[in-house]
């Protein structure tokens, strides 16, 4: 499948469909993520143990993302004739079109950004978790 096309319909600047697809979806995506993250971490908080779910159900979650990022990626490129920003992607569509272009962009960068920042405050919560403190000598004790 070549850049310029996905699902072998061309992408042209008046055919906004495929893109607002792409990025609903991945959108969803996003949404799956952070909420396994969430569980993920209000569970290392109350240090209830494992997570009530897989590591294999949170790696499909990721997987799932970067699908759906790689097929707007594809569509954003093929649409500009190389790598462009999205806010100058958005430019090339209808006006009318415009807002929605913006504000799906928009909500995409929120959700990328709180799923970036809940995967490095679990990954730090894990490693607090695998050390305790020794009272006596004021030293960190791994408990792994």
């Amino acid at each position: 499948m070549s850049a310029a096309s996905l699902k072998g319909k061309p992408v042209a600047a008046t055919n906004w469909e495929p893109l607002v697809e792409a990025l609903r979806g991945e959108l969803k995506e996003f949404g799956g993520l952070i909420r396994l993250l969430e569980i993920e971490q209000n569970q290392l908080l109350a240090r209830t143990g494992g997570p009530g779910f897989s590591s294999t159900e949170l790696a499909g979650q990721i997987k799932a993302v970067e699908k759906h990022t790689c097929e707007r990626k594809a569509l954003m490129n093929g649409s500009a004739g190389g790598v462009v920003p999205g806010s100058q992607i958005v430019a090339s569509y209808p006006v009318d079109i415009q807002p929605l272009l913006t504000a799906l962009f928009s909500e995409v960068e929120t959700l990328e950004f709180r799923a970036k920042e809940r995967m490095v405050q679990n990954k730090w919560l894990r490693e607090r978790e695998s050390v305790r403190l020794d009272v006596g000598t004021n030293r960190a004790i791994s408990i792994a």
